[in-house]
C-alpha cells in the first residue's frame, strides 16, 4: 500500500465534512489546506463566524495562535 494513501483518505474525509457542514468554507478559502484556513478551522471559525468577526479580530486570533504565520 502506498504511504500517502491514508493521508489522502483523511483529506477526502475532511473535504466531505466541509462540504456537508460548512460548504461555504470552500468559497471563503482558496485552498482549505492553507495555513490561514486550517488555523481558523482549528479555532472553530466557520464561514458565518468569519463574516460576523472583524478583520482585526481574525488577524489577532491568527497571530495569537501562530505569530510567525502572519506577514505584517
Amino acid at each position: 500500500m502506498n504511504q500517502s494513501y491514508p493521508r489522502m483518505c483523511i483529506k477526502v474525509q475532511i473535504q466531505n465534512a466541509l462540504n456537508r457542514y460548512s460548504s461555504e468554507s470552500l468559497q471563503v478559502f482558496k485552498d482549505w489546506t492553507g495555513k490561514a484556513a486550517l488555523l481558523l478551522l482549528e479555532k472553530g471559525f466557520l464561514p458565518e463566524d468569519i463574516r460576523q468577526t472583524s478583520e482585526e479580530d481574525l488577524l489577532t486570533a491568527l497571530e495569537y495562535s501562530h505569530p510567525y504565520c502572519i506577514n505584517w
